[in-house]
């Protein structure tokens, strides 16, 4: 009699441990797929200092909740602080009920509403806008991560917003936030940015050329806008006087180069020429471009190690150019040039 008793009694927690094992498996699978935040419904409070509560993700402050609504849609925007740092959220509801959600870790998300106070929303459209022209209006997400400074990262996720929510591209930033405003006076937005593919190259962040790029909605998706990036070239007497002077710079600055030659200093402290050298590309200008190159980087006959020096030369523009073609906007940068 005991013996069946002890049997069963094996039998029954064996059960209760695989029940119990299958529920935390569900319970982690709902938690990790909807991230629902408990008490996320309470009304909202002006009192920072009583979080909404302290769930798993840290705790919640109803101030920093934001939302908007337009027509049947609800746009929600917030984050959760903790001990570790913070998690920004975006959620969208449909007549009261969740249809999509996104978080992030150490970033947040911002969305703008007509005449929003947010330092950020002086540069993007309000929700709601026909940014591109195809009738139907869009929402431009800021989605930042990381510290503002170097570190940091910006993204404009870009949704149309009518009869149902559909991303249409995720547009990045990088290291530095984007604007979006109508050049042209077409009625549409363009976006104006940087591009940082040479981020770092020539030495540290701070002198690395980062030339602007204009982008307008084009065939589906947002290219480079030529008409607005493409500038006239400038004559070989611009070019010259632009090497003449950068070099005198380098001269009263830094004192006379040994045997004459600009390069025997580091990299670094080239930031201006480099920068002209980058917008002469960035305006359709890449034929001018080589031709300041040359003009500047004078390598004197007689300096010692002329043909290593060359090399060097002729290894630098290799190099150069095989980073502009990790470029996110190359293939474009290839046609406003005319390269084949």
């Amino acid at each position: 009699m005991n013996e069946k008793i002890h049997k069963i009694s094996i039998w029954t927690m064996v059960a209760l441990i695989i029940i119990t094992a299958g529920t935390n498996a569900i319970e982690a699978a709902q938690l990790q797929a909807d991230m629902q935040l408990r008490g996320e419904s309470r009304p909202i409070t002006d009192n920072e200092s009583n979080p909404i509560e302290n769930t798993k993700w840290g705790y919640c402050y109803e101030p920093d909740t934001k939302i908007i609504r337009i027509q049947d849609n609800e746009y929600r925007s917030y984050h959760c602080n903790s001990e570790s740092g913070w998690t920004g959220y975006f959620e969208i509801y449909h007549k009261d009920r969740k249809v999509y959600s996104e978080r992030i870790k150490n970033g947040g998300f911002s969305v703008c509403a007509l005449n929003d106070p947010l330092p950020e929303c002086s540069q993007m459209p309000p929700l709601g806008t026909d940014i591109n022209g195809d009738g139907i209006p869009e929402m431009v997400m800021q989605r930042h991560t990381g510290e503002p400074q170097f570190t940091g990262r910006y993204f404009y996720p870009i949704y149309s917003i009518g009869k149902r929510v559909r991303k249409l591209v995720t547009l990045e930033g990088r290291y530095s936030p984007m604007q979006f405003k109508d050049l042209d006076g077409d009625g549409l937005y363009e976006i104006i940015g940087h591009d940082w593919v040479l981020a770092y190259y020539f030495g540290d962040f701070l002198s690395s050329p980062h030339p602007t790029i204009i982008l307008k909605w084009q065939k589906g998706g947002y290219r480079l806008d030529f008409n607005l990036m493409k500038k006239p070239p400038p004559a070989n007497e611009e070019l010259k006087k632009k090497a003449e002077d950068f070099r005198r710079s380098l001269e009263k600055e830094l004192g006379p180069f040994p045997e004459g030659y600009i390069l025997n200093i580091s990299f670094l402290y080239h930031t201006d020429a480099w920068n002209y050298l980058v917008d002469l590309i960035y305006s359709g200008n890449a034929k001018a471009a080589w031709a300041f190159l040359d003009m500047y980087w004078i390598i004197p006959p007689g300096c010692t190690k002329f043909k290593e020096k060359q090399q060097e030369k002729r290894e630098f523009i290799t190099t150069f150019k095989k980073l502009l073609t990790r470029s996110l906007y190359w293939k474009d940068l290839k046609s406003l040039n005319g390269w084949h």
